[in-house]
């Protein structure tokens, strides 16, 4: 027995036909009302299989017109990403550093006694 969601189930049937060509980049996703009389689920379901596949990165979902097939977005080339990854990730390491200092090196915002006797005897 299949222990994954009926969504993902659907969804990787899909998927494995975008694959092997049955479904071609470009064409129209079956509407979900068509899902949901093919297989059978509820609308949620349909629902779900399709933001699971839009979530992948496989389906455009264009307003008034349905879901179409995407084409695959090449991945960067290997040398980019190990130069990109690096800097991205020290400056926001460099910056949440300089943002999150231990309690102890953190200014207090509150005044002293003593300095609120300075101020008001010398007014």
């Amino acid at each position: 027995m299949n222990t994954l969601p009926l969504y993902r189930q659907l969804a990787n049937h899909y998927l494995d036909a975008i694959r092997s060509g049955t479904l071609k980049t470009g064409e129209r996703f079956p509407s979900i009302r068509l899902m949901m009389e093919k297989h059978a689920v509820s609308l949620s379901t349909a629902v779900q299989v399709c933001r699971e596949l839009e979530g992948q990165g496989v389906l455009e979902a264009r307003p008034r017109s349905g879901n179409y097939i995407r084409q695959p977005e090449p991945l960067p080339h290997p040398c980019h990403r190990r130069r990109w990854l690096p800097m991205h990730t020290s400056a926001f390491t460099n910056r949440c550093r300089r943002y999150s200092r231990r309690a102890s090196e953190r200014r207090s915002k509150s005044i002293s006694p003593t300095l609120i006797a300075r101020r008001s005897s010398t007014r």
